[in-house]
C-alpha cells in the first residue's frame, strides 16, 4: 500500500470540500480504512504530515479508524476469526462465508476554520 499516494488524495478531497465551504485552514480530518485495504496507520500519519507540510494545513490532524471485517457462515452464522487472518472458509461447515465491509477508504469527517471577516463582510464589521 502507498500511503502518500493516500495520503494526497485524503489531503486533496479534504480541501476541495473545505474550499467549497471557504475554509481557512482545515483542523481535523477524520477518515476510515478498511482493514482489507492492507494501510498502516502509523506510516499514514508521517505520510499526512509530509503532504500537508509547509502549506495552510500543516496543522490539521488527521484521525485514521480501522474498519474491521464482519465474517458470517450462510449455514453456521457469525464465524469467529483469529488474527490477523480473514478466514473464506468456515471452520466448523468448511462452507465458503460472506465478507462484509473492510474496503472502505475514504474522508467520514472534517473539521476546518472560516475567516471572520469573510464572514462578516469585506469591512471586517458585522
Amino acid at each position: 500500500m502507498n500511503e502518500i499516494a493516500i495520503a494526497e488524495e485524503l489531503y486533496r478531497s479534504a480541501r476541495a470540500y473545505a474550499d467549497d465551504h471557504r475554509a481557512a485552514r482545515l483542523q481535523k480530518v477524520r477518515v476510515e480504512v478498511g482493514e482489507l485495504q492492507g494501510a498502516n496507520v502509523e506510516r499514514m500519519l508521517s505520510a499526512w504530515h509530509f503532504v500537508v507540510q509547509e502549506s495552510v494545513d500543516q496543522d490539521a490532524v488527521l484521525e485514521v479508524e480501522i474498519k474491521l471485517v464482519h465474517i458470517h457462515c450462510p449455514h453456521c452464522g457469525p464465524v469467529m476469526r483469529m488474527e490477523p487472518y480473514v478466514p473464506r472458509f468456515c471452520p466448523k461447515c468448511h462452507r465458503a462465508v460472506h465478507i462484509e465491509g473492510g474496503r472502505e477508504m475514504g474522508v467520514v469527517h472534517l473539521s476546518f476554520e472560516i475567516e471572520v471577516a469573510e464572514l462578516a463582510g469585506d469591512d471586517g464589521r458585522h
